[in-house]
């Protein structure tokens, strides 16, 4: 949770994880977090990108009651990319940051 508490005082859209999220109070805490920085007093849209190496474990995340109906979460998974974790939260980040309009489907 030291990420969250660092990123409290900063203005941020985009929000790349280094590794997977593994347990349901994580990602309740992120939910809550992207839900107050999003909310209409803070006007400070956030995504979160979370990376997982394995798809079970991410189908796992998605079911999680919070994260499946929060839509400001994505879930980037290469099963079997052990290790790269970093590099496809981190590549997914900077597409979405390239995009003219974010809003629009890729």
């Amino acid at each position: 949770m030291a990420a969250i508490e660092n990123l409290a005082p900063h203005g941020h859209s985009i929000i790349a994880l280094d590794s997977p999220i593994i347990d349901e109070a994580t990602a309740n805490a992120w939910v809550e977090h992207l839900d107050f920085v999003s909310s209409k007093t803070e006007q400070n849209d956030a995504i979160l990108i979370v990376p997982f190496d394995d798809v079970d474990a991410a189908t796992a995340f998605a079911a999680y009651p919070a994260v499946a109906s929060c839509y400001r979460i994505i879930a980037v998974c290469y099963h079997g990319a052990i290790g790269f974790e970093p590099e496809l939260a981190a590549s997914i980040a900077a597409t979405i940051a390239s995009e003219a309009d974010p809003a629009l489907p890729l």
